[in-house]
C-alpha cells in the first residue's frame, strides 16, 4: 500500500516466509547474481553445442575430401604417366583445394550472413553481429587449411609411388 514502510514489508515477509519451508526473502541482487550464473551456464552449454555441430561438420567435409581424392589414384598416376610430374599434380589439387575452400567460404559466409545480419538488425540496428571479427578470421583460416589438409595429404600419398603401380589401381 501507500506509505508502506519497506524495512517493515521485509520484516513481515520474512516472517511470513518463515513459515513455509523453501521461501526465502532477498534483495534484487540476490535474484540478478543467479539470473547471471544461469544465463553464464546457459551460454557455456550452447558454445559447448557450437562446437560439437562444429566438429561433426569438419569431421564430415574431411572424411568427404581425402576420400574423393584417394579415389582418384589412378586419375593421378595417369596425369604422371602422361608426363607431370609430382610437383605439377600436387600443385593442380592445391588449386582444386582453393576452389573448393574459397567457394565453401562464400556460401557458408552468405548462409550465415542469411541468418545473422536480420537477427543483429533486430537486436542491435546493425547488420553487424556482435563479437570479434576474429571469430570469422579464425573459422576462414581453420576452413582453408582443413580443405587443404584434407586434399593434399591423400594426394601426395596417392602420387608417392610409381606412376605406373597408381595408373593400374582399380577404384
Amino acid at each position: 500500500d501507500q506509505g508502506t514502510d519497506p524495512d517493515e514489508l521485509a520484516s513481515d515477509l520474512r516472517e511470513w516466509a518463515a513459515d513455509h519451508d523453501g521461501l526465502a526473502i532477498t534483495d534484487r541482487d540476490v535474484l540478478l547474481a543467479e539470473f547471471d550464473d544461469q544465463k553464464t551456464t546457459a551460454n557455456f552449454a550452447i558454445y559447448i553445442m557450437v562446437l560439437m555441430i562444429a566438429g561433426y561438420a569438419a569431421i564430415t567435409v574431411i572424411n568427404t575430401l581425402a576420400s574423393s581424392v584417394a579415389a582418384r589414384r589412378r586419375e593421378l598416376g595417369l596425369q604422371r604417366l602422361a608426363g607431370s610430374t609430382r610437383a605439377q599434380v600436387m600443385q593442380m589439387v592445391t588449386l582444386e583445394g582453393a576452389i573448393v575452400a574459397l567457394s565453401g567460404l562464400a556460401l557458408g559466409t552468405a548462409a550465415a550472413l542469411a541468418i545473422v545480419a536480420p537477427v543483429s538488425v533486430k537486436r542491435l540496428d546493425t547488420p553487424m553481429p556482435a563479437g570479434s571479427p576474429w571469430i570469422y578470421i579464425t573459422i576462414a583460416s581453420l576452413t582453408v587449411l582443413l580443405t587443404l589438409g584434407a586434399m593434399l595429404l591423400p594426394a601426395w600419398r596417392a602420387t608417392r609411388g610409381r606412376p605406373a603401380e597408381a595408373a593400374l589401381a582399380i577404384e
